[in-house]
């Protein structure tokens, strides 16, 4: 019961300290994995974990062509964010509802290969439904 007692009277510092953990786990690519007031009286456990992957891509995305584009938040707001583009062909997978993007990374010493798959609704607020749709198919 003392974890418990720090999460009612000491949230904020609870979630500093787990912060400051991931920011140096992970080279201070992450700075706040838990959000302020996301840790209050009804925490009972934080678990956390952290996962540092330095890989280059395949094929080079030059800055040059990274352009300003429309994101769709979850909120149903939109957003103007720095996108990526390159006039490559891409690995794209077609299914009912979404596509897949497959991004290579560059195959290290053990030539063990390693890839990114993105996920792309259809529907620009088709994420939800993709969620649902993984979380059914694994049962």
């Amino acid at each position: 019961m003392i974890c418990r007692i720090y999460f009612i009277n000491m949230a904020d510092e609870v979630a500093d300290e787990v912060n400051l953990w991931v920011e140096k786990q992970t080279n201070r690519l992450i700075k706040q994995l838990l959000p302020p007031n996301s840790v209050n009286n009804l925490t009972w456990l934080i678990f956390a974990n952290a996962i540092y992957f330095k890989g280059a891509w395949l094929e080079k995305f030059n800055r040059s062509s990274t352009v300003d584009a429309d994101f769709h938040l979850l909120d149903g707001s939109t957003i103007t964010v720095p996108v990526m583009t390159n006039g490559k062909t891409q690995f794209v997978c077609q299914y009912d509802g979404f596509k897949v993007l497959q991004l290579l990374y560059l195959q290290g010493e053990d030539h063990r290969e390693f890839a990114m798959y993105f996920y792309l609704p259809d529907e620009k607020d088709g994420l939800p439904s993709l969620v649902d749709k993984s979380i059914d198919n694994k049962g």
